[in-house]
């Protein structure tokens, strides 16, 4: 992409639109604003950002859901794919993304995926 006219402005606004942030921003918000109305709208807007049950937290747990998933997710979602755009442009925020998502889908999940995710959860460690 660096090689096509225009590609100096082109590869870093592709690696921009990589960069996730304002999703999570927003969810992590949500929680705050669900928990001032009530404890039940706090687990329900938890509950779209994290993977446990939270029908048996209470409020300090999730508020502190909230803040661990916003931090696996700022390094998730900037930190890593930026430091692997710095490194190796392009080819490495893709691969990374890849892989990455490919942990959060399938990565020790079942039998079917069993070896294939177990990849993508090793080299997204």
């Amino acid at each position: 992409v660096e090689r096509l006219p225009g590609g100096a402005v082109l590869s870093p606004l592709i690696a921009a639109i990589l960069l996730a942030g304002r999703s999570l921003q927003e969810h992590v918000r949500a929680v705050a604003t669900g928990l001032d109305t009530g404890l039940a709208e706090g687990r329900r807007a938890v509950a779209r950002i994290v993977g446990r049950d939270v029908e048996v937290l209470d409020e300090p747990a999730v508020v502190r859901a909230a803040v661990e998933s916003a931090a696996e997710n700022f390094s998730d979602g900037l930190v890593a794919p930026a430091f692997w755009y710095a490194l190796l442009g392009l080819p490495g925020i893709l691969v990374y993304k890849a892989v990455n998502t490919a942990d959060s889908m399938v990565g020790h999940r079942n039998e079917r995926h069993g070896r294939f995710g177990w990849a993508a959860a090793r080299l997204d460690d």
